[in-house]
């Protein structure tokens, strides 16, 4: 799968030989993220593709480690930062969770996960690699610093911006601006002020507007995930704008190609459970029902969490009743 943005900058760019490309994303491998297999498999395309590509990433913490690390023909470069006091308590304190943007999920441990922090910070997104302010706020300068050497004095053709965080955009738009791009390509994972899921906080919200109006106007190409989102930056940008719908590498699987039950039965959820939006219960409360009428076929069950949402999975299933059945 090539980005359109890529087709579209290769044309506008009058270079010979491989197109450079900068990608600005808080997340990639090896942080286990729905968000960092979808700037993971960009950046590979465009690798596979022949371009020069170099990700501009977050130095990742040991609790954001554990997914598969390999990018062949990907220069990877991880920024560290240090943030304020505060938020590295808060993240502490409510639990690493991300929202709609690829890394929502809980840390598992003993304190403050499902308490007030954690619902005043799932509810405005803040510090949450959502909405204003953020971890990575304090990431901003060292990324356009880095991104400038990076340059080493012959701008990148394109940068691209997976958002969010916003801040991803905040760098990426510098980094045209500064001369170390000529192309710059804002990707939104989910929106930003119209994020359905996170309000914000005012006055900040006024800040992040006039932000995202500056990276609506001065982006060259706007990528979003789908239609609906599309139209939503269609009516606030003059770019024109492209959906990517997330999407695999075609290769087969590796494993048994049985397709016969196993003993146990086995479910698998590979997704990410969005405590907002999303109710584990009806399924735990189906386990319950199945392991009254029917203990020796419930027994055979069990589900796996391949996800970020452990968690919220075996807090339903202890209220269920059915902690058993979760992995």
């Amino acid at each position: 799968m090539e980005p359109p943005s890529a087709r579209g900058a290769a044309r506008r760019c009058l270079r010979w030989g491989p197109m450079r490309v900068l990608i600005v994303s808080a997340f990639y491998p090896p942080q286990p993220a729905i968000a960092s297999l979808r700037v993971h498999g960009c950046a590979c395309a465009w690798a596979d593709a022949g371009e020069d590509v170099t990700v501009l990433t977050t130095t990742k913490r040991p609790d954001q480690r554990g997914g598969p690390a390999e990018s062949p023909g990907v220069r990877v470069v991880e920024v560290p930062y240090r943030a304020s006091v505060f938020a590295e308590w808060l993240r502490r304190e409510a639990g690493e969770r991300g929202m709609r943007t690829g890394a929502a999920g809980v840390t598992d441990g003993p304190r403050g996960r499902s308490g007030p922090l954690a619902r005043w910070r799932a509810r405005s997104g803040v510090y949450a690699g959502v909405r204003m302010p953020d971890l990575t706020d304090a990431w901003v300068t060292p990324a356009v610093e880095a991104g400038l050497a990076l340059a080493e004095g012959e701008p990148f053709d394109v940068v691209m911006a997976s958002s969010g965080p916003y801040t991803t955009l905040l760098v990426a738009n510098r980094l045209k601006q500064l001369g170390a791009a000529r192309r710059f390509v804002a990707e939104f994972r989910d929106l930003w002020t119209a994020n359905h899921l996170a309000r914000g906080v005012f006055p900040l919200t006024l800040r992040e507007r006039a932000l995202e109006r500056a990276v609506l106007r001065e982006a060259d190409l706007l990528v979003t995930v789908s239609e609906p989102l599309a139209e939503w930056l269609r009516n606030r940008s003059t770019s024109p704008v492209e959906v990517i719908y997330n999407g695999h590498t075609g290769t087969p699987p590796s494993g048994p190609s049985s397709t016969r039950l196993v003993d146990p039965g086995r479910l698998v959820y590979t997704g990410t459970l969005y405590p907002a939006g999303q109710d584990a219960a009806p399924l735990m409360d189906a386990l319950a029902r199945l392991r009254q009428g029917s203990p020796a076929l419930a027994d055979r069950i069990r589900l796996t969490v391949a996800g970020s949402s452990g968690a919220e999975w075996r807090r339903a299933a202890r209220d269920a009743g059915v902690e058993h059945a979760v992995e």
